[in-house]
């Protein structure tokens, strides 16, 4: 991880609350298209920061693919707890608007952070991440009674055996996508919870 933006300026009344921080991932090239030499790399990533006025998203090959969100435009924060040694930090796993959702994927976060996160998000439900992406993005919140329905299937059933850990594995890993785009789309939240979900909530509930 570096530290800095490369392209963002802050404004002078503009303080920066968390990060920045840069993630960086790099990639082998293949020979041939636009003469790149076999066995290159490329190495593309962000860097995320947080201010008392917005979330940034900086790419770090491209100033027009920057991200600024206005903290108040923020309609949802999602958290992560987690405890080690008796010591408890937060991770900042993502921020949604209406336009979309961001992950940010801060960690290390005090506990305390939470304060500090509802006082920068005002207009924003501070929300712990589930993992059942799909039915929190259908609900509107991880909180909500079918969601927890759905966790306690998800944590008393399935983890109890090794398909069920597979099956949970494999979502955890390949729904999250989808999950954003059902987040920004009502019409697809009202589908996906009459057709999908309900049925599924009603077997769960009928099975004990």
């Amino acid at each position: 991880m570096m530290r800095g933006f490369k392209f963002t300026e802050l404004q002078d009344d503009e303080k920066m609350v968390f990060g920045p921080v840069t993630f960086t991932r790099t990639t082998s090239v293949s020979g041939g298209a636009g003469g790149a030499q076999q066995g290159a790399s490329k190495t593309n990533g962000e860097t995320i920061g947080i201010t008392d006025q917005r979330v940034i998203i900086e790419d770090l090959n491209s100033a027009s693919k920057t991200k600024i969100v206005p903290n108040d435009e923020v309609q949802k924060v999602l958290i992560k707890r987690k405890t080690k040694n008796g010591r408890t930090t937060i991770k900042l796993s993502k921020v949604q608007s209406a336009k979309g959702s961001y992950k940010v994927n801060i960690q290390g976060l005090p506990e305390q952070a939470e304060t500090e996160l509802q006082a920068l998000f005002p207009n924003a439900e501070i929300a712990q991440e589930s993992g059942c992406f799909i039915a929190t993005a259908t609900y509107g919140s991880a909180l909500a009674p079918e969601v927890v329905v759905l966790q306690q299937f998800r944590d008393a059933r399935l983890r109890q055996h090794g398909v069920g850990r597979g099956m949970i594995k494999f979502y955890e890993r390949y729904s999250p996508p989808l999950a954003d785009w059902i987040a920004v789309r009502p019409r697809a939240r009202r589908w996906v919870q009459r057709f999908v979900l309900s049925p599924l909530i009603w077997l769960v509930k009928r099975g004990g």
